[in-house]
């Protein structure tokens, strides 16, 4: 019977955040003491499922976001409830008291096992019907999903990821009214898509602008440490589909 070595990965959100976290969460905007709403910068960004990992340990960030599909940069009046992060045009925020530092355990013994554990974070639903779409591949290109398979199969290691997390607000693109869309993104759509399909440039623009846009986000405020924010948690919404993804 062959040797099974036990590795530990411990995902705490207090320490992945710190190097994670975009860099203009709490930059200073308004009157005195008013700030950006913390980490909005996740918000209205494209999303690669098949690249990205909401738990990724190899690299400083989720390697699944890419361009801007929205504007999240127009502040009005609106404020969160503690009055000091201003409010993009555009989104919603509020409280999302979600808080445990106790860590979750659990056992990664092949790429079924871990896959399954990502599938555990996400939900769909949507509009249309979703028969034709695969998403078996979904986080198979990221480098950690990738060293799964690699010491899971060959080395016939196993893991156990260790994980806790804390948010304090979430914030929410608007249904109706939402923030108008990125230059980049509609000069993409507009005038790089031709009507006839054409693989290169299709190509280009899901390489540049993902599969998905984040549209729900949970976040830690003021009151909270930003660096102990509950890393990867959003509502991804397939461009081409409506497909509405959440990672709970």
């Amino acid at each position: 019977m062959p040797n099974i070595n036990i590795q530990t990965i411990f995902t705490f959100s207090y320490l992945v955040a710190v190097i994670s976290l975009p860099i203009l969460s709490f930059l200073p905007i308004g009157s005195a003491g008013e700030t950006a709403f913390p980490n909005i910068g996740y918000l209205g960004r494209g999303y690669d499922i098949f690249k990205g990992n909401p738990d990724a340990t190899l690299v400083n960030a989720d390697p699944g976001f890419r361009s801007a599909i929205y504007s999240v940069d127009e502040y009005g009046s609106e404020r969160i409830p503690d009055l000091r992060s201003m409010i993009p045009n555009g989104v919603e925020c509020f409280a999302a008291e979600v808080c445990d530092v106790n860590f979750q355990s659990r056992t990664i013994e092949n790429t079924k096992t871990y896959y399954d554990f990502l599938l555990e974070k996400v939900s769909l639903s949507g509009e249309g019907s979703f028969s034709d779409i695969d998403f078996s591949g979904s986080f198979s290109g990221s480098e950690d999903y990738k060293r799964i398979e690699e010491t899971t199969w060959k080395s016939k290691e196993i893991f156990t990821i260790s994980s806790a997390k804390c948010s304090k607000y979430t914030a929410k693109i608007l249904a109706y009214t939402p923030p108008p869309l990125h230059a980049n993104f509609y000069a993409g759509m507009m005038y790089s898509l031709p009507v006839t399909y054409d693989e290169t440039k299709y190509m280009k623009f899901l390489s540049t602008f993902g599969t998905h846009v984040v549209e729900d986000r949970l976040t830690s405020s003021g009151s909270v440490p930003p660096a102990i924010n509950e890393g990867p948690v959003f509502m991804l919404k397939l461009i081409k589909y409506l497909t509405k993804i959440v990672f709970l």
